[in-house]
């Protein structure tokens, strides 16, 4: 599966493969290209906006001498002139810097931060990553190894939990079987904390 994103001179290819995730951004600086392991991938994330400096500052620049102008004629008395063409040249910066703007999702992971710009493709980029890393956190921690010890697997699960890979149903699904697994323990651990 291959989507791609674009916007003001961004592109950013995702290209999605059985356990781990390539992205390749390009823009201005250069390009990225990096891997993501689903299972490395957080479910936390956050928003990031990129936004160019320079018009904003441009825009504020002619906005001031605008007030400053406009602040003289009238102390000074002096009929209105044409001050308000520095208006008319602010806006262009201003315009500018609000079409560059782009927000984007970032997930933090070791390998580098992973970016989905927020535009009408993001749910469907996100929704196939946090899909593909539960199917891969499953794949690797899903099942009760009895092979371990209570308090290890009540945790495992606990973990799965909170990082939305299970459900509270499926939490409860998985104590039971860790209870029925280890009958005999008496638990340091209270199982149902982990809701």
């Amino acid at each position: 599966m291959h989507i791609t994103q674009k916007e003001f001179g961004r592109k950013i290819d995702f290209i999605f493969h059985k356990d781990y995730i390539n992205m390749i951004l390009k823009d201005k600086s250069g390009t990225t290209d990096i891997d993501f392991f689903y299972a490395e991938i957080p479910f936390k994330k956050q928003e990031s906006v990129e936004q160019n400096d320079w018009s904003l500052c441009m825009a504020v620049m002619w906005i001031v001498i605008w007030i400053v102008n406009v602040s003289r004629i009238l102390l000074t008395g002096k009929p209105m002139d044409g001050s308000w063409i520095l208006l008319v040249i602010s806006a262009p910066f201003f315009l500018h810097y609000l079409a560059s703007r782009v927000k984007y999702t970032v997930l933090f992971t070791k390998s580098g931060n992973l970016f989905i710009i927020q535009d009408k493709k993001h749910d469907q980029i996100y929704s196939e990553i946090m899909n593909r890393r539960k199917i891969e956190l499953l794949r690797m921690y899903g099942n009760v190894n009895s092979h371990s010890d209570y308090e290890t697997e009540l945790e495992k699960f606990g973990w799965l939990h909170r990082h939305g890979v299970i459900d509270s149903i499926e939490l409860d699904e998985k104590i039971n079987e860790i209870l029925t697994i280890y009958p005999q323990e008496q638990p340091a651990i209270n199982p149902f904390e982990f809701h």
